[in-house]
């Protein structure tokens, strides 16, 4: 069973006004409506990438498949 989901947040609190400390984060809802804790620039409508097992938040989708395709070519180049 894979640890790791793709889902979509589909409503955020909003962050404080002006909060820029870094690792801040904001509670928001995703389509199986789990509240996860999310960093301040994660939007309503991206999909993030979600650790089952702790219900923790792991990264924007989009970031893990490109961090996931620079690895796998440079794994190809050995």
């Amino acid at each position: 069973m894979a640890a790791l989901v793709k889902v979509k947040v589909v409503e955020l609190d909003p962050g404080l006004k002006g909060d820029t400390s870094p690792g801040g984060t904001k509670p928001g809802t995703v389509e199986a409506s789990a509240v996860v804790n999310v960093l301040l620039f994660v939007d309503r409508g991206q999909e993030i990438v979600v650790d089952i097992r702790t219900g923790q938040y792991v990264g924007r989708a989009f970031v893990m498949k490109m961090a996931l395709h620079y690895f796998l070519s440079c794994s190809d180049r050995s």
